[in-house]
């Protein structure tokens, strides 16, 4: 089953069938050179069968999935009785807490739409999470076959929560919904507890 985008927008794709009248009282701040001063990571993720230690990675709360972020290509690490994915993202937003011992993980695997360009359909989602200091990290992967991974890191379960009710506050919740419609859609997301980092 699919849900346009992520879990995250959800509710404001149902919320976006209301009134076409919604007065848009924020103004668009982002310019250019905020979608080209971001910097690139390394993203692999590997799910055991079984509770397992990985060196430099972190660890989720069943301590069967762990996660790197960073600057080193970890692709190739190997865990017997474990599947690895791994991708290079592209940040977006400009919160950046990847090394933090405690994230919440929300990660969807996405099909981008033919005409897209992320650099007009996202600018009202970041203009959103810069005005209103939304604590999320989010990035996409490089484009394979036109599909994309997009990754968005929280702080905590509970600051994903308190945004999404911002979210759905918002009187631009209409505009942000319809602009992350035009870039593309989303299976529905896996979202991952990370409370231990490995030593």
């Amino acid at each position: 089953m699919y849900i346009k985008f992520s879990q995250f927008f959800l509710i404001i794709f149902l919320f976006g069938c209301g009134n076409d009248n919604t007065p848009n009282t924020e103004v668009i701040s982002i310019n250019d050179a905020f979608f080209f001063q971001k910097n690139t990571y390394f993203f692999t993720l590997i799910n055991c069968d079984s509770k397992e230690n990985i060196l430099d990675f972190k660890k989720s709360d069943d301590g069967k999935t762990f996660l790197y972020i960073g600057k080193e290509d970890k692709s190739a690490t190997y865990q017997e009785n474990c599947s690895t994915t791994s991708y290079s993202i592209n940040q977006i937003t400009t919160n950046d807490f990847l090394y933090n011992s405690n994230i919440y993980l929300d990660i969807s695997m996405c099909k981008k739409n033919m005409d897209a360009e992320n650099k007009e359909d996202f600018k009202i989602y970041l203009n959103f999470i810069d005005l209103n200091n939304i604590l999320v990290f989010s990035a996409i992967s490089e484009l394979d076959d036109n599909k994309y991974l997009w990754v968005n890191i929280w702080p905590s379960k509970s600051e994903r929560l308190n945004s999404l009710d911002k979210l759905i506050k918002s009187p631009n919740a209409r505009s942000i919904s319809d602009s992350l419609k035009k870039y593309g859609t989303c299976d529905q997301p896996d979202l991952i507890n990370f409370t231990y980092e490995t030593a």
